[in-house]
This record gives structure tokens, C-alpha cells and sequence, in this order.
């Protein structure tokens, strides 16, 4: 009876074990190709030399749901 139970437990985790690799190896994506709408247009990090992190101007990243608010007028540089 015990060697039944043995038998019965391994067959068990041998089909859990097998279950969880087709899930880990399998490929469940429906479309392999980019969402044009998805992809950013630009680089959302400002980088460069000329870029001034001070400046306002160079920080307007508004878009329709999100909208450049206000900025610190303390923080621009003295001409």
C-alpha cells in the first residue's frame, strides 16, 4: 500500500514538473509584431551636451493626457 502511495505521489509531481516547463518554455504571445500606438516616437530622455536642466523650454514633454504644468521660476538662469 505505502509503495502505491510512493508511486502515485511521484507520477503526481512528475506531471506538475511537466506542466510548469511548457508553461515556462512555451511562447504564449498572440502578436509577434509592435503596436504602432505603443512605440514612442522619440527618446523620452533629454541627453546632450546643449541640454540645460534648468531650462523649462527644454523640458515641455506635455502630451493629450499629460500636460507640462508649471515650472520654478527661481531655477533659470541669469542672463
Amino acid at each position: 500500500m505505502d509503495s502505491v502511495k510512493g508511486l502515485v505521489l511521484a507520477a503526481m509531481m512528475l506531471l506538475a514538473s511537466a506542466t510548469m516547463l511548457v508553461f515556462a518554455m512555451g511562447d504564449f504571445s498572440v502578436d509577434d509584431e509592435l503596436d504602432s500606438s505603443m512605440t514612442m516616437a522619440e527618446d523620452p530622455l533629454i541627453q546632450g551636451e546643449d541640454h540645460d536642466n534648468r531650462a523649462p523650454s527644454q523640458h515641455n514633454m506635455s502630451s493629450s493626457n499629460i500636460e507640462f504644468a508649471d515650472f520654478n521660476e527661481l531655477t533659470i538662469p541669469l542672463l
